[in-house]
């Protein structure tokens, strides 16, 4: 480190140059080369730092050398840009490309593809063992509820339905869509109720909006001009259970519908009144005992059965099996 007096005396011994055309108008001879300095014979300000090669322009005044401080070059800074991938498409879901693909897409081959995942979920419900039912199974068909908890293999119809997935992706869309802008009290509200009937019950509330009204929430292709059955019995079906199980004094279950066609929403409203209580009670009760009964018999429930519903056989995946059965024998 250069001290005081170093840098005192560098300055008084310092002499001022004359720029070339002084010197050209004086009649001195001015050559300039280019010369490199090392740090053991060059003493000036690069010399206070570290050691560095530079380059110095040296003046022939007279024969006699002056150096100056020279000018250090600045290396230019290099900046690697990463290559720009632009429209590339990053895929989801990873696929075979080896398989065997037609030149371009067809709508046979693409419902090929979406059947093909049917038949998966169809496998991994066979792999499961059902031991609980919920609130879909309680106001659906009793044979099909049979057949799930006897692990009995759910086979696709040839004729199979092939949109399940996307219908199915589409009502799960808008139930999101809606819970997350309503400000309810309680989303997907569990109810589990074990220990009083033959098997678990466990649900799930789609909204509580406040300690006296439960919503249902239902996708439709079109807003129907009545609620539906079945869908006023589910949301009876909740306010049963946490009027009587977990304290609540729930008074109103309402059904959202949302259309999935041409986008819109109705509601309807049903007030809950003490016999209505008293009917989903004993239909929880009825079907849970009958439905365990003939789960004991390893007996399907008979087609005469009050809680056998037809309505969606087309799309049953136990109909194979179902057929096997004589239709209207009882217990």
């Amino acid at each position: 480190m250069p001290t005081q007096n170093d840098m005192i005396d560098y300055i008084k011994n310092m002499k001022v140059i004359k720029s070339n055309k002084e010197l050209q108008a004086s009649g001195n001879i001015i050559e300039t080369k280019q010369m490199t300095i090392s740090q053991e014979n060059y003493v000036g300000p690069v010399a206070w730092g570290s050691a560095t090669s530079v380059e110095s322009t040296v003046l022939l005044e007279d024969k006699n050398k002056i150096k100056i401080t020279p000018k250090i070059k600045k290396e230019e800074s290099i900046i690697s840009e990463k290559p720009k991938h632009e429209n590339i498409m990053i895929p989801t879901d990873v696929h075979d490309l080896n398989e065997e693909r037609p030149y371009k897409l067809t709508k046979e081959y693409v419902i090929k593809k979406l059947k093909e995942y049917e038949k998966e979920e169809l496998q991994k419900r066979t792999t499961y063992e059902k031991k609980t039912i919920n609130a879909y199974d309680l106001v659906g068909c009793i044979r099909k509820s049979y057949y799930a908890i006897k692990g009995i293999e759910e086979k696709p119809k040839p004729n199979s339905y092939a949109y399940g997935e996307i219908v199915q992706a589409m009502g799960n869309a808008c139930h999101d869509i809606i819970q997350k802008r309503l400000p309810s009290e309680a989303n997907e509200l569990k109810i589990k109720i074990t220990d009083i009937y033959d098997i678990t019950i466990n649900v799930r509330t789609d909204i509580l909006w406040n300690k006296d009204v439960v919503v249902e929430i239902k996708t439709k292709d079109v807003v129907p001009k009545n609620p539906e059955p079945e869908h006023i019995v589910q949301a009876m079906i909740y306010a049963y259970l946490l009027n009587t199980y977990h304290g609540y004094n729930i008074s109103l279950v309402q059904v959202l519908y949302i259309a999935r066609g041409k986008v819109g929403v109705e509601i309807f409203d049903v007030p809950i009144t003490p016999d209505y209580m008293e009917k989903v009670g004993n239909k929880i009760q009825r079907y849970t005992s009958s439905l365990m009964e003939f789960v004991k018999q390893d007996m399907p429930p008979p087609m005469d059965h009050q809680y056998i519903s037809t309505k969606s056989c087309m799309f049953c995946n136990y109909e194979y099996v179902c057929k096997q059965f004589k239709p209207f024998t009882n217990i």
